[in-house]
């Protein structure tokens, strides 16, 4: 049996300081005072004080830099995509929408990047029921009222905003759309 080669330590993560202490230091640096002093008056290594000052005159603040972090499954065009085919059919589904974007990630991870870009899937409205009765009765009213001037539509009040449809599905349906503060799906 051979001998194994001894393993490492693990290596201990870097320390990190406070902005407002590395600012210190680099504030107590120009005063003119020398990196061992600084190092005994703050508690830091005199190795740290260096590495500090060296990245503060590169940083010009002592704020830390954004880390890179694991790469986004799905690119900008990936997205723009997804966009176009929810333009074309707002109410498809997530699983649907991965099929037909031909995408290897799960649909959470699409769900994920939508909610990051501002896309919700939502429950959509639902819609009155019309039967037969009602719907005659509506275009009777419309035929008869349909060369009415504005002047006379001003003393009506629709209290009915939504849409009706004939023979909508029992069932709930579900939607994608962008939130009211933000701008529309694609600029066209």
């Amino acid at each position: 049996m051979a001998p194994s080669t001894p393993s490492l330590p693990p290596e201990a993560p870097r320390k990190h300081y406070s902005p407002h202490k590395r600012a210190r230091i680099a504030a107590l640096q120009t005063a003119g005072i020398s990196h061992r002093d600084i190092a005994r008056r703050e508690g830091v290594s005199a190795g740290s004080i260096s590495g500090i000052l060296k990245r503060y005159g590169v940083q010009k603040s002592a704020k830390s830099l954004q880390r890179s972090g694991r790469p986004r499954i799905l690119t900008e065009r990936d997205i723009r995509y997804l966009f176009r085919f929810i333009d074309q059919d707002p109410f498809i589904t997530s699983e649907e929408l991965r099929e037909k974007a031909n995408l290897a990630c799960s649909v959470r991870t699409i769900t994920r990047e939508l909610i990051r870009h501002g896309i919700q899937h939502s429950k959509a409205l639902r819609r009155p029921k019309l039967t037969p009765e009602h719907a005659a009765k509506r275009l009777e009213f419309a035929r008869l009222h349909v060369r009415k001037p504005p002047s006379w539509w001003r003393r009506w009040i629709f209290s009915d905003e939504s849409t009706i449809q004939r023979g909508d599905g029992e069932k709930q349906k579900w939607v994608f759309c962008r939130s009211v503060s933000r701008q529309p799906l694609c600029a066209k």
